[in-house]
């Protein structure tokens, strides 16, 4: 009865990392007293982990009371520490342990009685301990795996991976987001508080692709669970599906970080399945963030046209394609084309880009308006519609009474004739993430 009274205290204490003291009469009359104080001789060989390290083996024995793993903790610190037999039919009890003066106290017991893991947010900057032996107080040796619960992998390197760094690891001229394959592995296990766990279930997926990208005002880390990724400190937190040996989805927890250098998130879960089983569930994903992606300085302005650079002819010129006694005469037709570029604020801009337009095609025609007088008329064939007759003036016109171009009065054309060509060109107009430039390069007909 009093070795029941006195696990009640303890699970009691380890509560908020809490430690509570035991009576006189309790340490001495019940050996499991250790749950609460440590005797500071098993300390003195304690072996000294880092984040990311695993021990070499350590044998426990009665004589030996306890195992030791020793490391130097930073408030904030979001650890787990896991303790695990080398032999598949022992079961380990550990404890995270700090030292008060000169005692060696347990603040937490491991999440449960026999799976060997210790999680915790450490509250303060200073030496810990994980202290371990076999359930049953059996011979074993162990190996003591230390990690940040969620953690970077060990030899992962960079500074935290925030917005601007996946804008500039985006392919240019796409909506920010990165892809990348890593490695996604998922382990489930079958447990029994009295004869211990199953192999696990270990499904690996060395080339599991994940995508990084904006979902609203969330950063989302999707294609192995659903995870958010904090743009300003470049954390992970969020959950991953993983089945079970019976079918059942279990969704665990998983928190991480990424950085310049890779990413990375790990997560474990007890599940219960009746009084004595429970499953224990592992999930992990590590990966290589992908490099600064190139970028290309397009122009900002459209290309020449093919017309650009014709030299102007006089209308003496143009007045000689007439046929005798004609006041009109077509001088030829072409589709109108657009130049197009796209430009994402952040991730920069395409190539220009030529294409045909839904304006159709275009007719121009000269007309005679006076013995000094001629203009150029241009008529959209898809709309039946036409400018008004513009002046001709020493090669140059411009056409008005409708934009033949983009169909509204906003863009300015100029507008020229050659010996071979007629040459229609607006503005650059910018819409959204679109520039554009329609023309026209009408071919003239050979004259008579």
């Amino acid at each position: 009865m009093l070795t029941h009274k006195l696990l009640g205290i303890l699970a009691l204490c380890t509560l908020g990392l809490g430690a509570c003291a035991v009576s006189g009469e309790e340490e001495v009359a019940n050996e499991e007293s250790e749950l609460v104080q440590f005797p500071a001789d098993v300390f003195a060989t304690a072996a000294s982990l880092n984040y990311g390290d695993t021990s070499p083996v350590i044998t426990y024995t009665r004589a030996s009371k306890w195992g030791v793993v020793k490391w130097n903790g930073t408030a904030g610190d979001d650890f787990v520490a896991t303790v695990k037999p080398t032999a598949a039919d022992r079961l380990a009890r550990a404890y995270l342990v700090e030292k008060r003066g000169t005692q060696y106290v347990a603040i937490l017991s491991g999440t449960s009685s026999v799976d060997g893991l210790v999680k915790a947010k450490l509250e303060k900057t200073q030496e810990y301990f994980i202290v371990f032996r076999e359930y049953s107080r059996r011979n074993a040796s162990f190996t003591v795996n230390l990690a940040r619960a969620g953690g970077l992998p060990a030899g992962c390197t960079g500074t935290p991976l925030l917005e601007q760094d996946i804008v500039d690891r985006t392919a240019q001229a796409q909506e920010p987001g990165i892809s990348f394959p890593g490695v996604y592995e998922t382990s489930v296990r079958r447990c029994n508080v009295a004869t211990g766990c199953t192999d696990p279930r270990v499904v690996s997926l060395p080339a599991a692709n994940a995508t990084l990208q904006r979902n609203g005002v969330k950063w989302m880390l999707s294609g192995v669970g659903s995870v958010a990724h904090d743009g300003a400190t470049g954390e992970l937190k969020g959950t991953v599906q993983v089945v079970a040996d019976d079918g059942r989805a279990i969704a665990v927890d998983v928190t991480g970080a990424a950085t310049t250098g890779c990413v990375s998130f790990a997560g474990g879960k007890r599940v219960e399945i009746d009084a004595i089983t429970y499953y224990d569930v592992q999930a992990t994903f590590k990966a290589t963030t992908p490099p600064v992606a190139p970028r290309v300085a397009y122009p900002a302005t459209p290309p020449a046209t093919p017309c650009d650079g014709q030299d102007v002819i006089p209308d003496e010129e143009v007045l000689a394609r007439f046929p005798r006694g004609s006041s009109n005469v077509t001088l030829g037709n072409a589709p109108v084309t657009e130049d197009q570029q796209y430009c994402h604020p952040q991730t920069g801009c395409r190539p220009w880009q030529s294409i045909p337009s839904v304006a159709g095609t275009v007719t121009a025609a000269a007309q005679v308006l006076g013995r000094d007088r001629l203009g150029i008329v241009l008529v959209a064939n898809g709309w039946g519609r036409q400018t008004t007759v513009a002046d001709l003036n020493d090669g140059y016109f411009t056409p008005a009474g409708f934009d033949v171009l983009r169909g509204t009065a906003t863009p300015v054309q100029t507008a020229s004739i050659s010996d071979t060509h007629i040459n229609v060109k607006e503005n650059l107009v910018t819409a959204g993430t679109i520039k554009s430039r329609r023309y026209l390069c009408i071919p003239i007909i050979a004259h008579p």
